[in-house]
């Protein structure tokens, strides 16, 4: 193989092992029932802020308590997969709260094993070749 042809194939894999673990996109339409659920789906947060209130006559003022409420907004759902690279060890954990469908986990630690597998490869071919060599002509 002339170097060009390998720089240029070796660019391809390496091009091939990069990209993300986990896509994300908003759910247009819910699946049939009858077929496998094709991901975790989950809602997007929206904010609340509650504020209740009491007038203290002694002080001859209000007492206030604020609180932040999230919950899920419902008008539009997501769905998260996991996408597999073969060039990569990837240990990915998902997970959604199941009684508000807000996204409770995601963690994904990848590590690139292209380096290790093209070695491999290399590996075998000049084993191959030692092999093919020893037979004779």
């Amino acid at each position: 193989m002339k170097p060009r042809k390998f720089l240029t194939f070796a660019a391809a894999l390496i091009a091939a092992g990069c990209g993300t673990v986990v896509t994300s996109t908003r759910e247009t339409a819910l699946p049939l029932a009858v077929t496998p659920y094709p991901g975790l789906a989950y809602y997007l947060p929206q904010g609340r802020v509650l504020v209740a209130g009491s007038w203290n006559k002694d002080a001859r003022n209000w007492d206030l308590k604020i609180t932040p409420l999230f919950e899920a907004d419902s008008s539009a759902r997501f769905v998260l997969n996991r996408k597999s690279n073969p060039w990569y060890d990837d240990d990915v954990t998902l997970a959604v709260d199941p009684t508000t469908g807000l996204l409770q986990t995601i963690n994904a630690i990848t590590t690139d094993q292209t380096a290790n597998i093209l070695g491999a490869v290399a590996s075998a071919v000049g084993a191959a070749l030692t092999f093919g060599a020893s037979l004779g002509p």
